[in-house]
């Protein structure tokens, strides 16, 4: 078994860091001249991926005045009314974000989701932000997009390999904030989880009930923890 719900409100936290850092430039802004941004109200947010941390995301951008697009084959239409989020095609949200952040399981279906193919369809203007897993976009792609200023920012807290190796191009690249996996390193994360799998094998010897069990089964086609192996 394990505790899905534990991060939930830290990585949706993070990835509003993320966002935040990115669309306001902070991580170089020493000259305030230099350095005019955007205000995030009237702008769009793409989500891909509206499960226990798209959805709160998703939620979080009405604070903000935003409006929200959606991408998620898999989450009924109640949970997107819940979430206050438009449903539309993958290539809609592409297409309709200011900021797009990915909210999704590694798998053979998600994998590279974003990469080199999907440039063609978004603003050069884009904030990028991922908080899923590494492997879900193409990091080569990015940076290259990046330098090429193809892209505008990109605000990334996982990645295909961790830690960052020294000689990825997202090291060498302008416009990109990179943090080292902190989407659950919050001290409520750690107690959440901690009360969570207490509570999951209590029940388990008080009535032999079985939550959240493990290999991880997810809506996008394949066994996630398998494939990050």
């Amino acid at each position: 078994m394990y505790t899905p719900e534990a991060n939930v409100t830290s990585t949706a936290e993070l990835t509003w860091a993320l966002i935040l850092a990115a669309n306001r430039k902070l991580f170089l802004a020493q000259n305030r001249d230099l350095f005019v941004s955007n205000e995030l109200a009237g702008r769009t947010l793409g989500v891909v991926g509206l499960g226990r941390v798209g959805s709160r995301v998703a939620k979080i951008a009405h604070a903000f005045d935003m409006k929200v697009l959606a991408f998620d084959p898999y989450q009924t239409d109640l949970n997107f009314s819940k979430s206050g989020a438009e449903r539309v095609s993958y290539e809609e949200v592409l297409k309709g974000s200011d900021i797009l952040t990915f909210h999704v399981p590694l798998t053979f279906e998600t994998k590279n989701m974003f990469g080199a193919s999907q440039l063609e369809y978004v603003s050069p203007d884009l904030i990028l932000v991922n908080a899923s897993r590494g492997c879900v976009i193409d990091e080569d792609a990015v940076a290259e997009a990046l330098n090429e200023k193809k892209l505008g920012y990109a605000a990334l807290d996982v990645f295909a390999k961790e830690p960052l190796s020294r000689d990825s191009k997202l090291l060498k690249t302008p416009r990109v904030v990179l943090t080292p996996h902190l989407g659950a390193y919050t001290e409520e994360a750690f107690l959440k989880a901690s009360f969570e799998a207490c509570e999951r094998i209590n029940q388990y010897f008080l009535n032999q009930t079985v939550l959240n069990t493990l290999p991880l089964q997810n809506d996008w086609g394949s066994l996630s923890f398998l494939e990050r192996t």
